[in-house]
């Protein structure tokens, strides 16, 4: 969180495959030529037009270059040319748009995948003590924020080189004038460096006041059915009106902080190309081609230096977010359950013909004082049944958990016709175990969508209706 700029962009960036992010950076380098020619060429374009007050020294041999080429100093070629180039970084910018667009739903596309497959192979014993609604944060809201992020990231850099094209016609045209405008530049752009860090801040406050919607949401529609038995509806209208006004606020803060930087920016940058252009008339007597197109470099300048700033605002602001997915990401990999052979299509066929035996079993979590389960050793006869009383906390859901393969114990094992369920065994266990939750579960779709929730799909339609028929009777 305390890198700087480039490390921030950089950050934002490197989950982008390299060969997409080169292809970006040529394209961005295309445009900034293209840019950089039109603008040299206008300084002969107006010696032309304005053939009294010549040229300055300066571009003389530009001029001269042009001439050597063969190239026809008219208007109207110069013209034709300039227009031709206009339309040329015209195209390349649409390719670049459509390139940067992609690159945007791709890593977009690319971490919601990855981080929803790895909640999905995560250990129960993980997914158990976390919150469900943390988790739908980050896959809806927070990884849309990294994409926004990258996006104004490249445009970020877009802008960057674009100045710097600016600033080299700027430098050939008048090294003093443009090393007196960089430097003030360099100063306004330092002196808002506080601003930045402030984007750094409201991201991480748009981060939990997004969590916290998103909680209250989830919380609110599950317990519906319980609030209007009660007849709560007001109370959790309160809640959910002052959770929304947390987040508007900060919505409200961020925009207020964006538009202000942008209003002195402007009101700044005005007075500064009125200063200049001043000082160009009336103490250096530069010539009017020079003049003009100084004038031009740094009317287009200031509005893109000030696209750079607020481009690099959001994409600072977007952080927090990248924070929050990355984390999930690595949360959710260390808790990675093993990957067994019925991932990989070769599971063993598991028969229970004698009894499924709990060996002193004990299972610990981490935020209880007192094990859930403590040396418990139960033995289960092949084809008989077993009921499990008890107050609620003793233990019961946890010992089921043991049972169906989705927790492996801390102390004990859970086996089978003598041969331990390991860790690596589990998920093929499950397979062969039939499993009737307390919770009611139904997706909102067809029957037959439910019925075929846990069906093996690489057995094609026949074996699909067998299966249905078979669970049916």
């Amino acid at each position: 969180m305390k890198s700087g700029t480039f490390g921030t962009i950089a950050r934002l960036l490197r989950h982008v495959p390299p060969a997409r992010l080169a292809a970006l950076g040529g394209l961005i380098a295309l445009a900034s030529l293209t840019e950089g020619i039109g603008l040299m060429l206008l300084v002969p374009l107006i010696g032309l037009v304005d053939a009294g007050t010549g040229v300055a020294t300066g571009t003389a041999g530009w001029m001269a270059w042009l001439g050597r080429t063969g190239i026809p100093l008219s208007v109207e070629f110069l013209l034709a040319l300039f227009v031709a180039l206009v339309a040329l970084r015209s195209l390349i910018q649409f390719v670049r748009e459509q390139v940067g667009f992609r690159i945007e739903r791709s890593l977009v596309d690319g971490l919601r995948a990855r981080a929803y497959a790895a909640l999905l192979h995560a250990e129960w014993r993980w997914l158990a003590q976390s919150t469900r609604a943390d988790h739908a944060h980050v896959l809806l809201s927070n990884v849309d924020r990294v994409g926004v992020g990258v996006t104004y990231g490249i445009a970020f850099l877009a802008g960057l080189a674009s100045l710097l094209t600016y600033g080299l016609v700027a430098l050939w045209l008048s090294p003093v004038v443009t090393a007196i405008v960089a430097l003030n530049g360099a100063i306004v752009f330092a002196l808002l460096s506080a601003h930045r860090r402030r984007a750094l801040q409201m991201g991480m406050e748009r981060t939990a006041s997004g969590r916290a919607l998103h909680a209250t949401v989830d919380q609110g529609l599950s317990g519906i059915k319980l609030t209007k038995i009660l007849s709560s509806e007001q109370g959790q209208i309160d809640r959910f009106a002052a959770v929304m006004a947390a987040f508007r606020k900060q919505a409200l803060a961020y925009q207020t902080s964006l538009g202000l930087s942008r209003a002195l920016f402007q009101l700044g940058a005005a007075a500064l190309l009125a200063f200049y252009l001043y000082l160009g008339l009336s103490v250096w007597k530069l010539p009017l081609p020079e003049l003009a197109t100084l004038v031009l470099l740094f009317a287009r300048a200031v509005p893109m230096l000030m696209g750079s700033q607020q481009a690099l605002f959001v994409a600072l602001h977007a952080v927090p977010a990248l924070q929050d997915v990355e984390q999930l990401l690595d949360e959710t990999e260390r808790a990675a359950e093993p990957r067994s052979a019925a991932v990989a299509g070769q599971a063993p066929h598991w028969t229970l013909e004698h009894e499924l035996r709990l060996d002193r079993v004990g299972v610990t979590w981490p935020e209880r004082d007192r094990p859930a389960l403590q040396d418990v050793s139960i033995v289960l006869p092949a084809r008989t049944t077993l009921a499990v009383i008890g107050p609620s906390g003793s233990g019961k859901s946890t010992l089921a958990d043991v049972v169906m393969g989705l927790l492996t114990p801390d102390t004990g094992a859970l086996v089978l016709d003598g041969r331990p369920v390991g860790p690596n065994d589990r998920a093929s266990w499950r397979r062969a175990v039939a499993y009737v939750p307390q919770e009611t579960f139904l997706a909102n779709d067809t029957i037959r969508a439910n019925l075929s929730w846990g069906l093996d799909r690489a057995a094609g339609l026949d074996g699909e209706h067998e299966a249905m028929d078979q669970a049916l009777r």
